[in-house]
Protein backbone atom coordinates (compact mmCIF):
# COMPACT_ATOMS: atom_id res chain seq x y z
CA UNK A 1 0.00 0.00 0.00
CA UNK A 2 1.50 3.68 -0.85
CA UNK A 3 2.09 6.28 1.66
CA UNK A 4 0.35 9.59 1.35
CA UNK A 5 1.58 12.57 2.16
CA UNK A 6 0.31 15.74 2.87
CA UNK A 7 0.51 19.28 0.65
CA UNK A 8 1.45 22.17 2.48
CA UNK A 9 -0.87 24.56 2.23
CA UNK A 10 2.17 27.37 0.83
CA UNK A 11 1.96 24.75 -2.34
CA UNK A 12 -1.53 24.67 -2.74
CA UNK A 13 -2.20 29.11 -2.34
CA UNK A 14 0.99 29.39 -4.98
CA UNK A 15 -1.12 27.27 -7.46
CA UNK A 16 -3.67 30.46 -7.17
CA UNK A 17 -1.17 32.75 -7.05
CA UNK A 18 0.24 31.17 -10.55
CA UNK A 19 -3.19 31.55 -11.54
CA UNK A 20 -3.51 35.35 -10.82
CA UNK A 21 -0.24 36.15 -12.52
CA UNK A 22 -0.52 33.97 -15.73
CA UNK A 23 -3.79 35.88 -15.82
CA UNK A 24 -2.46 39.82 -16.18
CA UNK A 25 -1.96 41.49 -19.14
CA UNK A 26 1.82 42.82 -18.97
CA UNK A 27 1.04 45.42 -21.01
CA UNK A 28 -1.47 46.55 -18.49
CA UNK A 29 0.54 47.06 -15.49
CA UNK A 30 2.57 50.19 -13.90
CA UNK A 31 6.24 49.62 -13.21
CA UNK A 32 6.70 50.03 -9.44
CA UNK A 33 8.35 53.48 -9.93
CA UNK A 34 5.16 54.13 -11.91
CA UNK A 35 2.75 53.00 -8.75
CA UNK A 36 1.80 54.86 -5.73
CA UNK A 37 4.66 55.06 -3.01
CA UNK A 38 3.67 52.93 -0.13
CA UNK A 39 2.99 56.15 2.17
CA UNK A 40 0.16 56.82 0.14
CA UNK A 41 -2.22 55.38 1.74
CA UNK A 42 -5.46 56.87 -0.04
CA UNK A 43 -5.38 55.73 -3.66
CA UNK A 44 -8.88 56.50 -4.42
CA UNK A 45 -8.11 59.37 -7.11
CA UNK A 46 -4.72 57.81 -8.30
CA UNK A 47 -6.49 55.98 -11.26
CA UNK A 48 -7.60 59.32 -12.91
CA UNK A 49 -4.18 60.67 -12.19
CA UNK A 50 -1.43 58.26 -13.12
CA UNK A 51 -2.22 58.67 -16.92
CA UNK A 52 -2.38 55.48 -17.94
CA UNK A 53 -5.83 55.27 -19.08
CA UNK A 54 -6.70 57.77 -22.14
CA UNK A 55 -9.43 60.14 -21.30
CA UNK A 56 -11.99 57.89 -23.11
CA UNK A 57 -11.37 55.22 -21.02
CA UNK A 58 -11.22 57.26 -18.16
CA UNK A 59 -14.48 58.36 -19.29
CA UNK A 60 -15.87 54.70 -20.13
CA UNK A 61 -15.29 53.56 -16.67
CA UNK A 62 -16.79 56.49 -14.64
CA UNK A 63 -20.38 56.00 -17.02
CA UNK A 64 -23.18 53.86 -14.97
CA UNK A 65 -23.93 50.56 -16.40
CA UNK A 66 -27.18 51.97 -17.80
CA UNK A 67 -25.52 54.73 -19.57
CA UNK A 68 -22.76 52.37 -20.95
CA UNK A 69 -25.60 49.71 -22.42
CA UNK A 70 -27.23 52.43 -23.87
CA UNK A 71 -23.96 53.69 -25.69
CA UNK A 72 -23.38 50.02 -27.06
CA UNK A 73 -27.00 49.86 -28.03
CA UNK A 74 -27.14 52.90 -30.16
CA UNK A 75 -23.65 52.29 -31.59
CA UNK A 76 -21.32 55.29 -30.35
CA UNK A 77 -19.32 52.58 -28.13
CA UNK A 78 -18.17 49.00 -29.15
CA UNK A 79 -18.30 46.25 -26.55
CA UNK A 80 -14.49 45.38 -27.03
CA UNK A 81 -13.19 48.82 -26.23
CA UNK A 82 -15.74 48.98 -23.10
CA UNK A 83 -14.05 45.74 -21.82
CA UNK A 84 -10.36 46.53 -22.44
CA UNK A 85 -11.00 50.41 -20.56
CA UNK A 86 -12.30 47.76 -17.64
CA UNK A 87 -9.82 45.52 -17.88
CA UNK A 88 -7.02 47.83 -17.80
CA UNK A 89 -8.56 50.20 -15.36
CA UNK A 90 -9.23 46.17 -13.20
CA UNK A 91 -5.42 46.03 -13.53
CA UNK A 92 -4.11 49.08 -12.02
CA UNK A 93 -6.65 49.08 -9.11
CA UNK A 94 -5.28 45.55 -8.36
CA UNK A 95 -1.62 46.14 -8.38
CA UNK A 96 -3.24 49.24 -5.61
CA UNK A 97 -5.21 46.87 -3.60
CA UNK A 98 -4.82 43.33 -4.20
CA UNK A 99 -8.25 42.90 -4.76
CA UNK A 100 -8.17 40.17 -7.92
CA UNK A 101 -7.72 36.03 -8.01
CA UNK A 102 -7.91 35.78 -11.72
CA UNK A 103 -8.50 38.02 -14.77
CA UNK A 104 -9.97 37.15 -17.75
CA UNK A 105 -8.42 38.58 -20.42
CA UNK A 106 -9.25 36.39 -23.59
CA UNK A 107 -12.26 34.85 -22.36
CA UNK A 108 -13.39 38.49 -21.76
CA UNK A 109 -12.44 40.28 -25.20
CA UNK A 110 -13.16 37.37 -27.32
CA UNK A 111 -16.84 37.76 -25.70
CA UNK A 112 -16.73 40.97 -26.37
CA UNK A 113 -15.52 40.85 -30.24
CA UNK A 114 -18.93 37.99 -30.30
CA UNK A 115 -21.24 40.84 -28.98
CA UNK A 116 -20.14 43.74 -31.46
CA UNK A 117 -19.69 40.88 -34.55
CA UNK A 118 -23.92 40.22 -33.75
CA UNK A 119 -24.95 43.76 -33.37
CA UNK A 120 -23.05 45.02 -36.36
CA UNK A 121 -24.77 42.11 -37.85
CA UNK A 122 -28.07 42.47 -36.38
CA UNK A 123 -28.11 46.76 -35.66
CA UNK A 124 -29.16 45.34 -32.12
CA UNK A 125 -27.52 44.37 -28.29
CA UNK A 126 -27.98 40.69 -27.84
CA UNK A 127 -29.57 41.29 -24.43
CA UNK A 128 -30.24 44.27 -22.05
CA UNK A 129 -26.62 43.76 -20.47
CA UNK A 130 -25.14 43.64 -24.24
CA UNK A 131 -21.25 44.24 -23.38
CA UNK A 132 -21.75 45.72 -19.61
CA UNK A 133 -18.21 44.39 -17.98
CA UNK A 134 -18.83 42.65 -14.68
CA UNK A 135 -16.79 41.33 -12.00
CA UNK A 136 -17.32 37.88 -9.83
CA UNK A 137 -16.41 36.73 -6.07
CA UNK A 138 -14.50 34.01 -6.53
CA UNK A 139 -16.47 31.82 -5.00
CA UNK A 140 -19.15 31.59 -7.90
CA UNK A 141 -18.48 28.53 -10.13
CA UNK A 142 -17.27 29.36 -13.83
CA UNK A 143 -16.69 26.09 -15.48
CA UNK A 144 -13.07 24.93 -15.43
CA UNK A 145 -12.24 26.94 -13.02
CA UNK A 146 -11.10 26.56 -9.02
CA UNK A 147 -13.97 27.44 -6.75
CA UNK A 148 -12.24 27.47 -3.19
CA UNK A 149 -13.91 30.24 -1.19
CA UNK A 150 -10.96 31.36 0.25
CA UNK A 151 -10.24 27.87 2.13
CA UNK A 152 -6.67 26.40 0.88
CA UNK A 153 -8.11 23.15 1.45
CA UNK A 154 -10.67 23.41 -1.00
CA UNK A 155 -8.13 24.38 -3.85
CA UNK A 156 -8.25 21.56 -5.85
CA UNK A 157 -12.66 22.18 -6.23
CA UNK A 158 -13.32 22.44 -10.08
CA UNK A 159 -16.76 23.97 -10.83
CA UNK A 160 -18.12 21.35 -13.38
CA UNK A 161 -20.29 24.39 -14.94
CA UNK A 162 -21.01 27.95 -15.15
CA UNK A 163 -23.09 29.23 -12.00
CA UNK A 164 -26.69 29.79 -13.29
CA UNK A 165 -26.20 33.44 -12.21
CA UNK A 166 -23.25 33.73 -14.50
CA UNK A 167 -25.62 31.51 -17.33
CA UNK A 168 -28.07 33.97 -17.15
CA UNK A 169 -26.19 37.49 -17.08
CA UNK A 170 -23.87 35.86 -20.03
CA UNK A 171 -27.27 35.24 -21.73
CA UNK A 172 -28.46 38.50 -21.36
CA UNK A 173 -24.71 39.83 -23.13
CA UNK A 174 -22.82 40.72 -19.42
CA UNK A 175 -19.13 40.37 -20.60
CA UNK A 176 -17.14 38.80 -17.15
CA UNK A 177 -13.73 40.12 -16.60
CA UNK A 178 -12.15 38.96 -13.46
CA UNK A 179 -12.81 37.40 -10.26
CA UNK A 180 -12.34 39.04 -7.14
CA UNK A 181 -11.12 38.24 -3.45
CA UNK A 182 -13.14 37.67 -0.57
CA UNK A 183 -13.03 36.79 2.72
CA UNK A 184 -12.65 33.17 4.05
CA UNK A 185 -16.08 31.47 3.98
CA UNK A 186 -17.27 34.70 2.64
CA UNK A 187 -18.10 35.45 6.07
CA UNK A 188 -20.76 32.89 6.65
CA UNK A 189 -21.12 32.42 10.39
CA UNK A 190 -20.10 28.71 11.39
CA UNK A 191 -22.96 29.28 14.48
CA UNK A 192 -25.76 29.48 11.69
Amino acid sequence: MGSLTAVSWETQAEKCRKILRDSMNPAWLLSPKELAPASQLNVSTFIETCGFLTARELKITATSATGLVQQMASGSLTALETTTAFLKRAHIAHQLTNFATEFMVGEALSASAELDAYFKRTGKPKGPLHGLPISAKEHIGFKGRIVHSAYVAWIDTIAEEDALMVQLLKKAGAVFHVRTNEPQSVMVSPLL
